[in-house]
């Protein structure tokens, strides 16, 4: 591929391998903001709201028990909040960990965020976008989807 920019005048072998490795360092700098950005928010935002949702709904279901009704479909929102919370904890701190490898190579760092961070990036989304389908919407700390492709 280089004998191409050669012969044309476009780059030289130096100049193109010059451009590869800030290409390199950009897509892991990139990369890296933007997780550390995704545990950022998931710790201060999502999973505090959906903790706080947690509380209301296993207020509500105690007190529809303790007047004597059920509350079967309140008691079924709660297990999935439960369960979609804790899922989102240990996706974050799954994501936070994989934070905390260095290598000296940017390419092989480069290859381990596509293979490592991105997969897990993509997995804390998933829960986090459960988690926004099901909270409150005045809960719900940050723009949902809606909000933001329809602005008010």
């Amino acid at each position: 591929m280089t004998s191409a920019f050669e012969k044309y005048g476009v780059l030289n072998e130096r100049e193109l391998h010059a451009r590869h490795d800030v290409a390199v360092e950009q897509y892991n700098k990139t990369v890296n903001i933007e997780a550390q950005l995704m545990v950022l928010m998931a710790n201060r935002y999502i999973l505090p709201a959906a903790y706080k949702y947690q509380g209301e709904l296993a207020q509500t279901v105690t007190a529809v028990k303790s007047a004597g009704a059920t509350a079967k479909e309140t008691k079924r929102t709660l297990d999935e909040l439960v369960k979609l919370t804790d899922e989102a904890k240990v996706r974050v701190d799954r994501l936070q960990d994989l934070l905390e490898h260095e290598d000296g190579d940017p390419l092989k760092h480069a290859k381990y965020f596509r293979d490592k961070v991105i997969p897990a990036m993509t997995a804390l989304r998933e829960v986090g976008d459960s988690l926004e389908a099901i909270a409150p919407h005045g809960q719900w700390p940050l723009p949902t989807y809606r909000e933001m492709l329809f602005v008010k």
